[in-house]
């Protein structure tokens, strides 16, 4: 029978089609490697099941080179061609087990276990794979305590965690626990060796006496014979850091709790029990002597016991993500002179207590026999939870939940708990493979629900992705070498099964014959890595497995994501558990809420703001670069005809300035904006604009006399009339570059660049300066203003102690002083209106104006970006898009700054374009200055650092034209004396920086977060520009030797408590936004927009086909849906190469409260 649907319909959802499945997401495989178990005598690989020569791995991306751990041995594996991995070398160990594996900063870090003395397991650092001399020289070995289980390094590679499991073992027939504890490895810097590292072990013995209260919330105190201490019995496993990376949390598998690690005081603050999972309210298979697959609810309680855990940042809020394997102590198999401890029995061997829960509510549905085999008897419980005093037992607690759960990072709330979806779907897709177990003599179809009695599917490990607004979990399980794929919503508490892979390919046979013949992979799947497509040797999103059991190493495709930046895919799920798939076109979602009504059911879809807040054009309008003698409008890319604008909210005009006029644009129809006015400035450019107090500000650059620069006022537009008069032409100094009013109109402060300029043959630079014109009260007229200028002239001695913060003083020759080369360009006000700062762009630098006092107070210098620490595409002839490390340093040098308020601070926004200083094309009588030289030109002094990365990560030449050579640095920084470099500078940072107004401390770097996204979302336009004749697909990379995205315009709005950045990047042309929540030092991605097609045009045919727009996106203006002509928030953009104006709506905010920027 067909159930009618009624769709209640809100603008955030448009459905275009009804019964129509979704793509789902899922694994493509690619290709598999069997690992050698051993090696003969005659060095022959051998292979066989069981021997865990595959277990864990790490991801090289700049080499595409998997490090695999197994068998006491280390491979490296080549992914150049996924199609075809191959062994490319191998490192044995020698009664050592390596137990992880991690790549950081151009090295390996292996942990193992001492097979000799468990106490001394060790952290092994190598250099990275040497592929010419075939080599992985050890840089260091560390001592760090008792079975090192996994380490986990800090992005910049400077802290590395290492979960010292201490398990126990035996010696001389006595059994020994060590302490379980955490080992923090530290380096001061980048540079990696024995005699620049120090290392501390962060203990437990501060909970010991803290049990009776951990108990509580579940943690478990296992083993308590001979004295042992609740630190003794600890043990921790898996490390996963927080997004900030100011936390770890490292689980305690068998303790059933996860630790808190503060890694700014270095110590284990906190740790928390995961609690019971009640398995009356889901349902398990808990008896392999049951026939089969039966599926029910049973009266015991599950440990959560997770392995394998992950951190999850999605909405600004962090959850854990956590893979419940389950797992037991049990020392009955080691060599002592007493019976070893075990803590396991079966169900049928306990008894339970009259009035226990598991016998009431076996008498209340009749069951008589609830310990029979076929029911709980053979299920395997512990004996340390739930017994009585006189050793019968009220409640039964079995291992792990056999599925995965959500937790918040904050209060380790479990949000979501997979229920029992992990079996019922196993047992609908693989029934002949469930809770199975690869055994090599048995038959395959023998061993179904051999391990139902035990731990069920055992989940084990994790991968997460990112995929429009939702996140994706792999969860890979043991029994018998599944992964399980699920999406979830941006708060986690739903998630949805997309799909399942088996790495088993037949039933037939011994499990034995299908591994000899090549049919069973990734059995036993103790590690997953998912490959971002920036990161991936194909270009398309991977997953890297290992399977232990089977010894192999698989690659997938993961077919089905959607687009990063933009969901098309919404899902439904009746009550019913029978699917409702509706098709959705490319907007957001919005929660979802089912109801069952007699006999239809009603989908109600609340419009309560959508999840990924992203921009969508709604027009562009394609401004004149001139007119010709007729009047007729020409239009021509570069004419930077659309360069700066400002908005009257009143009349919802725009103006903008570019190739020397003023244009106003009528946009009260956002979809048909139009020209109605334009006033020719002569020979004058005007370099900015800004509207305020019904007045138009418009600063000029005056191309005959360049140090008579003016700021000139008119009314605003007439509609009427259509005239805007002058009120008021003052000259303000040599090339005024932005005017900033005052909310009230009464200040207006203007940057004045005095950029150096040519004439008669001579280099003549301006001093730079800070304009104050000032109204005497709110008439705006010639008769009642006065006007100041305020130098730089006092800091000129001031030089030396400037340099040390990373002030830039350029050029030099000619006697220039120091205020002759500073260069004003973007002013922002603080939130009082008290100070101003002005951002010195080439000078790598931010002026700050008092406006009590009128002058400028301080030159506070932005430092420098230690790209070895992060990453970048620092070459346009290395084949592609290669983001990696690299030994230079970047100058921020801000273009555009903004100021926000957070939590009651202010801090500065500036996006790091970049801009050095070049005279070499100016009609000079000699030659032109330049401090831009390629990396390749200079002499690398025998001793710097760049040398010294060079021999750490064995590359011959760092200056050949694929790594650094082609990269523009600067000449005045970083020279020493003889004329060599001792480091490297390249201009701007590729990406925005946050830092605290009143300190000028950074608290927020964009890292390489920009380059990364562009890359993923639109490889085919990453670090491109527009190249008249050529065809778009064909300009790939073209400025990454230059500035790369060169971050430059910026754009704040609100939505509710959460504030909105908006970022321009000149190259090719694009906007990414981001999202601040609270915490100011972890802004979320959110989007990033392009509006260039993806076709074979040429720029200039996609220009002539008005298919491209926001080229070079010079100015931002952020319109809240309360000033906004149709209600909505918008975001204008001047594309000053494109000479276009584009209105893009804001798609994703909360509509009650996109309010304007505080």
């Amino acid at each position: 029978m067909r159930v009618p649907i009624l769709l209640v319909f809100f603008p955030c959802l448009i459905f275009v089609k009804a019964q129509v499945p979704p793509p789902n997401v899922h694994l493509e495989k690619i290709s598999t490697l069997y690992v050698p178990s051993r090696y003969n005598s005659h060095d022959y690989p051998e292979f066989k099941l069981g021997r865990h020569a595959a277990e864990q791995l790490a991801y090289d991306p700049a080499q595409k080179i998997l490090y695999v751990t197994g068998e006491e041995r280390l491979n490296v594996v080549d992914l150049s061609n996924p199609s075809d991995p191959i062994m490319l070398y191998r490192k044995q160990f020698v009664k050592m087990d390596p137990t992880d594996v991690e790549y950081c900063g151009n090295h390996v870090f292996v942990s193992v276990a001492n097979d000799e003395k468990p106490e001394d397991g060790k952290v092994l650092v190598f250099r990275k794979y040497n592929r010419r001399h075939n080599t992985m020289p050890i840089v260091l070995e560390v001592v760090v305590g008792p079975s090192p289980n996994m380490l986990l390094p800090t992005i910049n590679c400077q802290k590395v965690l290492v979960a010292l499991e201490g398990e126990a073992f035996a010696r001389g027939g006595n059994l020994i626990d060590p302490e379980g504890a955490i080992g923090l490895l530290k380096f001061p810097s980048s540079y990696i060796s024995d005699t620049t590292y120090s290392y501390k072990v962060l203990d437990f013995r501060s909970f010991n006496d803290k049990y009776p209260i951990l108990a509580r919330s579940g943690v478990r105190y296992v083993y308590k014979e001979n004295g042992n201490t609740l630190a003794q019995d600890l043990e921790p496993e898996h490390i996963t850091f927080s997004a900030d990376e100011k936390k770890a949390y490292i689980s305690l598998q068998e303790n059933n709790a996860i630790a808190e690690v503060d890694m700014v005081l270095e110590t284990i603050t906190d740790l928390r029990g995961l609690g019971f999972k009640d398995w009356t309210k889901y349902k398990l298979d808990p008896s392999d002597e049951d026939g089969g697959i039966n599926i029910y609810p049973y009266p015991i309680y599950g440990m959560y016991q997770p392995d394998a855990i992950r951190t999850v940042t999605i909405g600004g809020r962090e959850y854990i993500v956590t893979a419940d394997e389950g797992d037991s102590k049990d020392y009955s198999g080691l060599k002592l002179t007493t019976s070893g401890f075990d803590e396991t029995k079966r169900v049928r061997d306990i008894t339970l207590a009259n009035n226990s829960e598991v016998l009431q509510w076996a008498r209340k549905r009749k069951i008589p026999s609830i310990q029979h085999d076929a029911l709980l008897g053979k299920l395997s419980v512990s004996t340390q939870e739930g017994r009585l005093r006189d050793g019968t037992y009220d409640k039964l607690y079995s291992y792990g939940g056999r599925g995965f759960s959500v937790l918040r990072s904050d209060t380790m709330e479990r949000i979501y708990d997979s229920g029992s979806i992990v079996e019922e779907s196993h047992a609908m897709q693989y029934p002949k493979l469930f809770n199975s177990y690869a055994k090599s003599s048995v038959n395959i179809t023998d061993t179904q629900d051999s391990r139902s009695d035990s731990k069920g599917p055992e989940c084990e490990s994790l991968a997460v992705a990112y995929s429009g607004t939702r996140v994706i979990v792999f969860v890979g399980c043991e029994r018998p070498g599944t992964i399980s794929i699920y999406s979830f919503n941006s708060n986690m508490t739903e998630g949805t099964l997309e799909s399942i892979y088996s790495g088993a390919k037949t039933v037939l046979g011994t499990w034995g014959e299908a591994f000899d013949g090549g049919l069973l992979t990734d059995m036993d799947t103790d590690d997953i890595k998912y490959l971002p497509p920036f990161q991936s040797p194909t270009g398309q999103p991977l997953l890297v497995v290992t399977g232990s059991d089977t010894g192999t190493v698989s690659l997938f495709h993961v077919r089905g994501l959607d687009n990063r930046f933009q969901s098309n895919l919404f899902k439904a799920h009746l009550s019913q558990n029978q699917p409702l798939n509706l098709q959705q076109k490319p907007v957001q979602q919005a929660p979802v809420k089912v109801v069952k009504e007699r006999n239809f059911f009603i989908l109600f879809i609340a419009y309560v703001g959508c999840k990924a807040i992203n921009l969508k054009k709604i027009s562009t309008l394609y401004v004149p670069s001139s007119y010709s003698d007729t009047g007729t409008p020409l239009f021509s890319p570069k004419a930077k005809s659309s360069e700066q604008l400002a908005y009257d909210t009143q009349s919802k005009f725009v103006y903008v300035v570019g190739s020397s006029k003023l244009n106003v644009i009528d946009i009260n129809d956002v979809e048909n904006p139009q020209i109605i006015y334009h006033k020719m400035m002569g020979d004058f450019d005007p370099t900015d604009v800004e509207f305020c107090g019904d007045h138009v500000f418009v600063t000029l650059d005056d191309n005959q006399e360049r140090e008579r620069g003016r700021v000139v006022v008119f009314t605003k537009f007439d509609p009427k009339k259509k005239t805007m008069d002058t009120v008021l032409n003052v000259t303000v100094g040599p090339l005024p570059d932005m005017v900033q009013p005052s909310s009230d109109c009464r200040t207006v402060l203007i940057a004045l660049e005095g950029k150096a300029f040519a004439r008669n043959g001579e280099l003549v630079d301006p001093e730079g300066g800070v304009g104050l014109l000032k109204f005497h009260d709110l008439s705006i007229s010639a008769a009642n203003y006065s006007y100041k200028r305020l130098d730089f002239t006092r800091y000129n001695d001031r030089w030396n102690s400037l340099s040390k913060t990373g002030v830039r003083f350029i050029y030099k020759e000619q006697n220039n002083k120091f205020s002759q080369d500073l260069e004003p360009e973007y002013i922002s006000f603080s939130k009082d209106e008290r100070k101003a700062y002005i951002c010195l762009q080439e000078n790598n630098a931010i002026a700050v104006v008092d406006l009590g006092t009128e002058n400028i107070t301080a030159i506070h210098g932005l430092g420098f970006k230690n790209w070895r620490n992060s990453k970048l595409d620092a070459s346009d002839k290395d084949g592609g898009i290669n983001i990696r490390p690299l030994p230079v340093y970047g100058m921020y040098q801000p273009d555009a700054i903004q100021v926000i308020k957070v939590n009651g601070e202010e801090y500065l926004v500036t996006s790091n374009e970049g801009g050095g200083k070049d005279y070499s094309d100016y009609k000079l009588n000699a030659t032109g200055f330049s401090e831009e030289i390629r990396a390749r030109d200079v002499s690398i002094s025998e001793n710097s650092e760049i040398n010294q990365w060079m021999l750490q990560n064995n590359i011959s030449n760092i200056l050949d034209n694929s790594v650094l050579g082609r990269l523009v640095i600067t000449t005045e920084t970083g020279r020493l004396p003889d004329g060599s470099f001792d480091k490297l500078y390249t201009f701007g940072g590729r990406g925005f920086s946050i830092w605290k107004a009143d300190t000028m401390a950074l608290v927020y770097d964009s890292g390489s977060d920009v380059e990364d996204t562009h890359a993923q979302a639109r490889p085919d336009l990453f670090n491109a520009q527009l190249k008249a004749g050529k065809k778009i697909k064909n300009t790939i990379d073209y400025r990454s030797d230059n500035k790369g995205p060169e971050s430059e315009s910026l754009a704040i709005g609100h939505d509710g408590d959460k504030i909105l950045i908006f970022v321009g990047h000149e190259r090719p042309g694009s906007i990414s936004v981001y999202s601040v929540n609270g915490d100011i030092s972890s802004p979320k991605f959110e989007s990033v927009f392009w509006d260039i097609p993806n076709s074979e045009q040429t720029w200039t045919e996609a220009f002539e086909q008005r298919s491209i727009s926001v080229i070079d996106p010079e100015d931002l203006k952020y319109i809240s849906a309360k000033e906004s002509p149709n209600g909505r928030p918008l975001l204008l953009v001047a594309g000053s190469v494109s000479g276009t104006l584009s209105i893009l709506e804001v798609i994703g905010f909360n509509m009650v409260s996109a309010t304007g920027a505080v």
